[in-house]
């Protein structure tokens, strides 16, 4: 089926481009999401009259294009992955992966669609990968794919001040009786300390009766 595309499609086609697609794709893609319509002689006509704003639209991306892949071609991007001893990753790096870092490290934002990656990337090592914005302009940029390091966990050893295993209550229990025990003592010393005084007194008396 001959279709004239109204928006562009990756990998497929522009805007303003009469194209052959499978009609299947037609109609259960291109149509529904109205990225293109049957080139029918209406259609065609219509196309025709448009055919400059196309052209025009066209050009300026391509324009843009063109200037971001210059800022982006050779640029350099580092992805960290989990991998066993022979740098074979735990899973994979993919273009969503690249896309992703590609906007942490230059700040745009890339379809990953334009992104060509034949496959995922399984092991460590440096990669060239292709980004392609039209036919003609393309941006190749490097990826570096390290082993993301795992060191062991620190576990800092917290002593804690050793606590007594006598219990408050426990303590107050012995205090109580050694003050009891002091008592009697605290007794007996007043009573020798009264004593000599009660001696005298009763001296004093014998004497008084002697004259």
């Amino acid at each position: 089926m001959k279709v004239i595309f109204i928006e562009d499609v990756i990998n497929v086609a522009n805007a303003g481009e009469v194209r052959d697609v499978a009609n299947g794709y037609a109609r259960n893609y291109l149509f529904p999401k109205q990225l293109a319509v049957a080139a029918t002689p209406a259609e065609l006509k219509k196309f025709e009259s448009q055919r400059k704003k196309y052209a025009q639209r066209q050009a300026r991306q391509e324009q843009e294009a063109s200037v971001l892949a210059e800022k982006l071609d050779d640029l350099s991007i580092v992805i960290r992955a989990k991998a066993g001893e022979k740098g074979r990753i735990y899973g994979s790096v993919t273009n969503t992966d690249i896309a992703a870092e590609i906007k942490n490290v230059s700040g745009y934002e890339i379809d990953k669609r334009r992104i060509e990656l034949p496959e995922s990337i399984r092991e460590i090592g440096g990669y060239q990968v292709t980004i392609k914005f039209t036919k003609d302009i393309k941006a190749r940029i490097n990826v570096d794919v390290e082993q993301e390091q795992t060191g062991p966990a620190v576990v800092q050893d917290k002593q804690e001040p050793e606590k007594s295993h006598i219990q408050e209550p426990v303590v107050e229990e012995i205090l109580e009786e050694e003050s009891k025990e002091e008592q009697p003592i605290l007794e007996v010393a007043s009573a020798v300390e009264e004593e000599p005084q009660e001696i005298i007194e009763e001296e004093a008396e014998e004497h008084q009766k002697e004259e």
